[in-house]
């Protein structure tokens, strides 16, 4: 996996952008303390062959988030 773009959007959610094996299912997991418990917040989309993107609506209620993307 690679990143490819972090984009905060208009009205404060956070989109991610990233590369992966194509047809994969991903994973995205946030954490506001990285040696803490991660949570699933959701799976990416596959937005195009091998390009994915994740948009974390909540992260308007947050100061700072740690992400993590896992493929089972």
């Amino acid at each position: 996996v690679d990143l490819v773009h972090l984009q905060k959007q208009r009205l404060g959610a956070l989109r991610v952008e990233f590369s992966g094996e194509i047809g994969a299912g991903y994973r995205i997991f946030g954490t506001t303390n990285v040696s803490g418990t991660w949570t699933v917040l959701g799976l990416a989309g596959e937005i195009s062959p091998g390009m994915f993107e994740f948009t974390d609506l909540a992260s308007t209620n947050r100061a700072e988030m740690f992400y993590r993307v896992r493929h089972p």
